[in-house]
């Protein structure tokens, strides 16, 4: 879900996605999601109840909605069965602004307590097995609490609408629900009348509209798992703009419900519209409701928000469109479990707008990281994992689950590589545990780790639950014979003693030759001498992570090289194939290297190579044979000769 910071700030926003091909696009997933902030009372937000063991599997809802009203009246049947032990009561949340005409069960009234935005409805039959039901009549002004739940306002022309927006907890306000997490109902029909010339969308397939003498009504049919908190309708007189977009596994309808005065502005999107559904599509597993739809419709918020194949939208801006439309996967298809976990959803529709701009504005994607980068630096602290969902601002943080929730997912990516991360994902969507159910943090690093074969225990406990990014002190100096070595030194931004796993691009360019160097910093400090193989006398240049891939900010600095006493030691000794000399660099290389036998015969020696600890490793050049033999070399005019033994295995 994204939403705009003021009317102002949102024109502004909507007038750069529609540029194509200008550079700033990370307004579109930022800027505007900075405060999507779900304004519910403070008072309803702690859901800590446990879940009950009731599943719910199928509920049918008959709304009717009329414009330009704020009152809603329905009866809503949920299907349901016991999954442990004896339920003689079943709980439902639903706001005490609302009432209740009646609850029935096979036709028979059932007593209820409806208090503190609660209902305990006692069963008739709390051992019975199998599947059950029971419908819930009721009626009522709901609450307007935030940015929704249930609202009426104008489009721009003067027409009234009335729109629906549940997340996090915002489902209750309007129709009675189970407002945690980690129970989807397995299928939903939703029926909506309303008077002309009023539309009305919903969930799913279009199935029917059936005109009556004071109205028509709307019967949208959801055939595919689905979050209450994803339920999502919204009434008033739309113009409906319509196509088929060929897809991997079926022709799918493409359904805009808009505002009548914005007609253009939607034919004008229609290019990128498909074009970003058949990319996400062919990019990781297929649109998982291809057999049904996928839509917007437009409403009054400032934003947007992925109601399951019909996402809600204040406008077709480009970038915001890519992020509702990246949701159907990732919170819609595979829902977070806890909103904890919110940058499951957020994270990654935030990270797959980015990949669209790497798609289809490559010249852009470096400055959307840029500016990803520079919202997480206005504050030293903040982990992506959400320590407290009571705080509705805090779970819609735009710089922790938003932006850094899509950098790190970047930072995974780059670790993994592309092969690995994408497969990895295919398998987070497509397992049968979590596809079209719940997920956590968890789960995705399992299959992350599976598809890698990588343990990336340290970089989710880092990235994830940690608080704050990398500062990284890296000094360099150059030693004789074309030797780098870095001195590199992190610390937490939040709390100095954190580290960060770091694999650091450095670009060289010394002479006429560009080099691409990888440093690994896991831990807070680290040396590396690498040889790079030219003869150039000038300084080196040096780029740090100059295509920002990583959350962290760097000081370079050039320290001077120093002549320091000769040290040397070998080892192992007895050696195997190789030796390892250990020697100061800042000496450079040893010169005149000579490898004799007892018996006076000399073994040549492949060149010297640099390891990047500091270490000269030495390797003979053909198979030589057990015994001992001498090595002798030259280092700033000392000599030195060692004795060691050749022991092969």
């Amino acid at each position: 879900m994204l939403k705009g910071i003021t009317s102002f700030c949102l024109l502004l926003l909507l007038l750069s996605l529609k540029a194509l091909g200008q550079s700033n696009f990370s307004l579109g997933t930022h800027s505007i999601a900075e405060i999507e902030k779900k304004g519910h009372s403070s008072t309803k937000l702690a859901q800590t109840h446990v879940l009950q063991a009731i599943d719910f599997t199928y509920a049918r809802a008959e709304w009717n909605i009329l414009p330009p009203s704020a009152f809603i009246s329905g009866k809503i049947t949920y299907y349901f069965k016991s999954t442990a032990g004896s339920n003689d009561s079943l709980f439902l949340d639903l706001n005490n602004q609302l009432v209740i005409s009646s609850i029935e069960q096979e036709g028979q009234a059932l007593s209820y307590i409806h208090n503190d935005n609660k209902i305990r409805i006692r069963l008739l039959h709390p051992n019975a097995g199998g599947i059950d039901s029971l419908s819930i009549t009721y009626a009522g002004y709901p609450l307007s609490t935030g940015f929704g739940s249930f609202h009426v306002t104008a489009s721009p022309g003067g027409n009234q609408y009335v729109w629906t927006l549940s997340e996090p907890y915002g489902a209750s306000d309007w129709w009675p629900v189970r407002a945690e997490l980690g129970d989807k109902l397995d299928s939903l029909d939703v029926i909506v009348f309303t008077s002309t010339p009023n539309q009305a969308s919903g969930n799913g397939k279009l199935l029917s509209i059936t005109n009556s003498a004071d109205g028509r009504y709307y019967h949208w049919q959801e055939r595919h798992p689905i979050a209450m908190y994803l339920v999502g309708i919204a009434v008033g007189p739309y113009e409906i703009l319509s196509d088929i977009i060929p897809l991997r596994t079926a022709n799918t309808p493409l359904i805009n419900f808009i505002y009548p005065e914005k007609l253009t502005d939607w034919q004008n999107a229609a290019g990128y519209q498909k074009n970003m559904l058949q990319y996400f599509d062919s990019l990781i597993i297929p649109y998982p409701f291809s057999d049904e739809k996928y839509g917007q419709v437009q409403f009054g918020w400032g934003g947007g928000m992925e109601h399951q194949t019909m996402s809600s939208v204040s406008d077709p801006g480009e970038m915001l469109l890519a992020h509702e439309l990246a949701h159907q996967w990732f919170g819609d298809h595979v829902t977070c479990g806890s909103w904890s976990d919110i940058w499951l959803n957020e994270g990654f529709a935030t990270y797959f707008t980015g990949i669209y701009i790497e798609r289809y504005y490559p010249s852009s994607f470096q400055q959307w990281k840029t500016d990803h980068q520079e919202n997480i630096f206005q504050a030293n602290n903040g982990s992506v994992f959400v320590e407290d969902t009571s705080s509705i601002s805090r779970i819609f943080d735009g710089r922790l689950s938003y932006a850094k929730g899509a950098m790190v997912l970047h930072m995974l990516r780059k670790r993994m590589g592309d092969e690995a991360f994408y497969q990895g994902l295919r398998n987070y969507l497509s397992s049968a545990e979590h596809a079209a159910g719940f997920a956590r943090t968890a789960d995705l690093k399992h299959f992350c780790e599976e598809a890698s074969g990588l343990d990336l225990t340290q970089f989710f406990s880092a990235w994830i639950y940690q608080e704050g990014y990398a500062n990284v002190r890296l000094e360099y100096n150059v030693l004789p014979d074309n030797i780098l070595h870095f001195h590199l030194k992190q610390e937490g931004s939040f709390t100095p003693s954190t580290t960060f796993p770091l694999r650091i691009p450095v670009k060289v360019k010394w002479g006429e030759v560009d080099s691409l160097l990888f440093l690994n910093l896991d831990t807070s400090e680290l040396d590396y001498w690498i040889q790079l193989n030219h003869s150039a006398t000038s300084t080196p240049q040096l780029f740090i992570d100059s295509d920002k891939d990583l959350l962290a900010r760097y000081t370079l600095i050039e320290v001077p090289t120093e002549i320091v006493p000769v040290e040397v030691s070998l080892f192992p000794n007895p050696a195997i194939n190789s030796i390892s000399l250990h020697v100061n660099l800042n000496n450079g290389i040893p010169q005149d290297i000579h490898l004799h036998s007892l018996s006076g015969q000399e073994i040549g020696l492949q060149a010297p190579i640099v390891e990047n600890n500091g270490v000269i490793l030495l390797n003979p050049a053909t198979q030589i044979s057990n015994g001992i033999y001498f090595l002798r070399f030259r280092q700033q005019e000392q000599l030195f000769t060692f004795r060691l033994m050749f022991q092969q295995q």
